[in-house]
């Protein structure tokens, strides 16, 4: 399928959705809702670069005292910009390695961020106002230093930890870290000692007040994925459903492009980031993979119940999530024989593909009855931190640019 239908898809869904949109917000909102973000979908996959990722947080009524101009953070003596992948659950981990280095060394690091919504209502960082959209981010990360007027930042860019290694085609391919990604974003700023993986998102009192939809058990899901390696099939999940249904309600969330399921209510691509922590706020659990959705799980400490593959447990797990398993299991990726970002995998995704419904249905019986209360575990750091942005570099310059990313064709 080309670009251009692709887009011309989207439109004639986002008009099908019309009605859901008009219901919660008054039509003359839904019709520019739907729109605006008809457009944004319509000039990303057309290759085009959308205007419409600048958020007038204050008018929505966040404290955004901590977003700074240029001459305002020169002012205050920054010299260096600290940045990390902007996907959202990236963002997220950012944000939590950020509170983490905030709570140990009393100190405020600059940032940028094109998901500025999550570092609304903080006080453990600066975020530099002229770098709070994508399409600016993108322009100048691969640039040792920002030039912003007459000010100058080095750059700082975080590397999750990844160390590298040559396959037996020669090409450079990445390694995972041995520790859980929030504790190597930790190392990177130059953290030392205990690290409490402890993600938090501040949602207000009034936000928490959406979200809840059934008097029954609420179960939050997803299917699909941006990954293949991370690509739950739509059976599996449905297969779920259709299990417990008289049970629980279910609530779908994430992508408008994974496709939409059966006795699920579904919120597929219609509410903001923190409207979809809302949902997981107000729900009892959440089923999905790994991924951003995971991490916004336990940020707002929604248990989940996880389809593991393709990565180490211990670099993305939580200790309240319980974790199901292919029927078929496969450690090529997490013991670094095959890197599931770049390489194809060798035997069709059999970690994800293979995921058995009823071992998810038993974790899922057992993790809805949990208290919400979740305790923290504690991992120790060893500084490590970045020097610019060489290791960005080499995974853009020797990685990224070498084949295209093994990403779900079906996506984005």
């Amino acid at each position: 399928m080309t670009k251009t239908s692709l887009s011309t898809n989207i439109i004639f869904q986002k008009l099908e959705s019309l009605k859901i949109y008009s219901h919660k917000y008054g039509i003359k909102a839904a019709v520019g809702r739907v729109f605006k973000q008809t457009a944004k979908m319509a000039l990303k996959h057309s290759g085009l670069s959308g205007k419409f990722t600048v958020f007038n947080l204050k008018r929505q009524g966040y404290d955004c005292s901590n977003f700074i101009s240029a001459g305002e953070a020169f002012r205050l003596g920054y010299a260096e910009l600290w940045q990390n992948a902007d996907s959202f659950g990236d963002s997220l981990l950012f944000r939590f390695a950020l509170e983490q280095y905030y709570r140990k060394t009393g100190k405020k690091l600059l940032i940028a961020s094109g998901k500025p919504e999550f570092f609304v209502n903080t006080v453990f960082c600066y975020v530099l106002k002229d770098f709070i959209t994508e399409d600016r981010i993108k322009e100048n990360c691969t640039k040792p230093a920002v030039n912003i007027g007459k000010y100058t930042f080095t750059n700082k860019i975080l590397n999750h930890g990844f160390c590298y290694r040559t396959n037996s085609l020669g090409e450079v391919v990445r390694k995972f870290p041995d520790k859980h990604i929030i504790t190597t974003l930790c190392e990177e700023m130059g953290i030392e000692g205990e690290v409490v993986i402890e993600p938090g998102l501040n949602l207000t009192a009034k936000e928490k007040l959406f979200g809840r939809f059934s008097g029954k058990k609420q179960i939050a899901v997803m299917n699909g994925g941006v990954m293949l390696y991370k690509d739950l099939p739509a059976e599996t999940t449905q297969k779920i459903i259709d299990e417990l249904s008289d049970k629980y309600d279910f609530v779908q969330i994430g992508s408008e492009m994974d496709l939409p399921l059966k006795n699920a209510l579904n919120m597929q691509g219609r509410l903001s980031l923190r409207e979809v922590a809302a949902v997981l706020y107000n729900s009892d659990l959440f089923i999905g993979t790994i991924g951003g959705l995971m991490h916004l799980a336990r940020a707002v400490n929604c248990r989940s119940v996880i389809a593991y593959s393709g990565e180490p447990d211990y670099f993305v797990h939580y200790n309240c999530n319980a974790k199901s398993y292919s029927v078929t299991p496969c450690e090529e990726c997490p013991q670094n024989r095959v890197d599931p970002f770049f390489e194809v995998c060798p035997y069709d995704y059999k970690c994800i593909k293979n995921i058995c419904y009823l071992d998810m249905i038993e974790k899922i019986n057992d993790q809805i009855n949990h208290p919400k209360e979740i305790s923290p575990h504690v991992e120790t750091a060893v500084s490590k931190e970045v020097n610019g942005i060489e290791g960005f570099l080499r995974l853009t310059q020797e990685v990224y640019k070498r084949r295209p990313r093994a990403v779900n064709l079906a996506e984005r």
